[in-house]
C-alpha cells in the first residue's frame, strides 16, 4: 500500500482514509505479503546472488545480503539453512 501510494501520490490519503475505500482495502489485503514472505523472498534472491557472483554460502553472509534484521533472524535461521542446503 505504502509503494502504491507513494507512486500516485495519494499515500497519506490510502493511509488516513482507507476504511472508506473497502474495495481497494480488500484488494490490498488479498494481494500483500506478510513481513516473514517477504523476508523469505529476500533471502531466496540472496542465495541466488551469491550462487551469481561464486560467493561462499554463509548463513551470516546471506542474512546481511537480505538486508535481515538481527531480532528477526533466529526465527529464519532454518529457512536459510535449509535453502543453502
Amino acid at each position: 500500500m505504502t509503494l502504491v501510494g507513494s507512486r500516485i501520490g495519494i499515500k497519506a490519503l490510502l493511509e488516513k482514509h482507507l476504511n472508506k475505500l473497502p474495495k481497494t482495502k480488500a484488494f490490498f489485503l488479498e494481494k500483500a505479503e506478510d513481513n516473514r514472505a517477504f523476508q523469505v523472498k529476500r533471502i531466496d534472491w540472496a542465495i541466488r546472488e551469491h550462487i551469481l557472483q561464486n560467493k561462499e554460502l554463509q548463513v551470516w553472509s546471506v542474512f546481511r545480503m537480505a538486508g535481515i534484521r538481527k531480532e528477526y533472524q533466529k526465527d529464519l535461521l532454518k529457512e536459510v539453512e535449509v535453502r543453502i542446503q
